[in-house]
């Protein structure tokens, strides 16, 4: 059973776009990570790779997809007491990401990292006032 299929059956609607668009962008940053791993060009917009730019693409791959990997496990309901933590950890490495983006002229990242941030920080925030937090089982 997919994530989706799994949220329409236990979650209320509301809830259930709530952990599809974070289980989007979750994966929509481990893409980007993937895209960035492949081609460190890509982050520069143009530019010529160089400068660290290679150890930063392979630290941002370290952080990212274990973290993305947790967040999807926390969203499938198995580890949903762990979803709150995990939500704030990936929110403020998303701002984080954002803050970089923005820093170094790379609207992508800007624009990409304040949405997961706002997303997964707002999520954490909304499910945090109750005892468990909604998942869907898998």
């Amino acid at each position: 059973m997919t994530v989706f299929q799994a949220a329409s059956k236990t979650a209320p609607r509301a809830e259930k776009w709530v952990v599809i668009a974070n289980a989007i962008a979750a994966t929509v940053s481990a893409a980007s990570c993937v895209v960035a791993l492949a081609d460190p060009g890509v982050l520069l917009q143009g530019g010529t790779p160089g400068g660290g730019i290679d150890l930063y693409v392979q630290a941002y791959a370290v952080r990212q997809l274990p973290l993305t990997a947790a967040v999807l496990a926390c969203l499938t309901g198995r580890y949903r007491r762990h979803l709150v933590p995990v939500l704030l950890v990936s929110g403020i490495v998303q701002a984080g990401d954002a803050l970089i983006g923005a820093t170094s002229g790379i609207p992508g990242m800007a624009v990409g990292g304040t949405v997961a941030a706002a997303l997964h920080l707002a999520s954490a925030a909304r499910w945090g006032k109750r005892r468990t937090p909604p998942a869907v089982s898998a």
